[in-house]
């Protein structure tokens, strides 16, 4: 057996069709209006008495669990009967919500779907830690979320990265912010990724996004390069699978950094955006009321419910 070999095996082997299962499932609970809807849904259910309020990792495990039916000619058989691997690789959150720190915040199932956590994590020796496959799923998720939001957002004209690959003011206003936030490393790790198209992608990203030619390959090509980065096609040692680390695949700080960087810039021009505190606080208005008026509804259906079961034992 291979070294290569050896390792798969002591991750718990590895396998693709579960890492592709995972990362197609694995945003299915998150609501519309991304984490602005999550907070506010999290509020409802904790005042209504639900103690793990809600959150959209436990809601994707609920859903290809519970909610979702693959039997169309029976109902009762609920989920969608995936096996334990691709269960287990879609934990990205491998716990309930605690009551401090990062399980307060992040969590894999509620309360109520125990049963089907165990069964997915009954073959893990290590509590907390997530399988190989949730893993790879979870850095691919990283990788196509700051690639691909950062494309559509310069394209909308939200982004500003024609200033920024340009240099000067704009440039400095968000290194400056990424060294309050993140660190001065952050700041260095921008500067290596914004490096790339101003040296090698001539003046199509340097001007505002008009949907030339030029600029659509121009993006091909940066986002092209970006992927082969972070996915160390021309240095393995940087992304690899690793048994005796504390996560199961290593990536390297370089990496993990760069990716963080390119995060920031949907925090500080789309998420933080004074302009978007109007839009935020309607789109929490409208998920509240949603809330509310399918929680009437509920409560009307059980009334009925218990009002016919009432009716026919008398």
């Amino acid at each position: 057996m291979n070294v290569q070999k050896k390792i798969i095996k002591a991750v718990g082997e590895i396998d693709v069709d579960v890492v592709q299962t995972a990362c197609l499932a694995h945003d299915l609970g998150h609501p519309p209006f991304g984490h602005i809807a999550e907070s506010e849904l999290d509020k409802c259910a904790i005042e209504n008495g639900v103690l793990d309020g809600f959150e959209g990792n436990p809601q994707s495990f609920r859903i290809v669990t519970y909610v979702a039916i693959h039997d169309a000619h029976d109902v009762k058989k609920r989920g969608l009967n995936l096996t334990r691997a691709s269960l287990n690789a879609l934990l990205k959150y491998p716990w309930s919500r605690g009551v401090e720190g990062n399980k307060k915040q992040k969590w894999g199932y509620y309360f109520g779907d125990k049963g089907s956590f165990e069964f997915a994590r009954s073959r893990e020796t290590h509590p907390d830690q997530r399988s190989a496959e949730a893993e790879i799923m979870d850095w691919a998720d990283d990788v196509a979320y700051c690639i691909h939001d950062i494309d559509d957002f310069y394209r909308a004209g939200t982004i500003p990265l024609d200033r920024i690959l340009a240099g000067g003011a704009e440039s400095d206003l968000f290194l400056q912010h990424l060294s309050e936030t993140g660190g001065s490393g952050a700041a260095e790790a921008a500067t290596r990724i914004f490096k790339f198209p101003h040296d090698n992608l001539g003046s199509d990203l340097l001007v505002p996004f008009q949907g030339t030619s030029g600029q659509y390959r121009a993006l091909r090509l940066f986002e092209t390069k970006l992927i082969q980065r972070f996915l160390a096609i021309s240095r393995p040692d940087d992304l690899r699978l690793d048994p005796n680390g504390e996560s199961r695949l290593h990536v390297a700080p370089r990496l993990r950094s760069e990716v963080s960087a390119l995060k920031g810039l949907m925090r500080f021009y789309v998420y933080e955006a004074p302009a978007l505190v109007a839009q935020q606080f309607g789109q929490r208005r409208l998920i509240r009321e949603l809330f509310e008026i399918l929680l009437d509804a509920a409560h009307r259906r059980a009334l009925m419910e218990l009002f016919l079961r009432l009716s026919t034992s008398n």
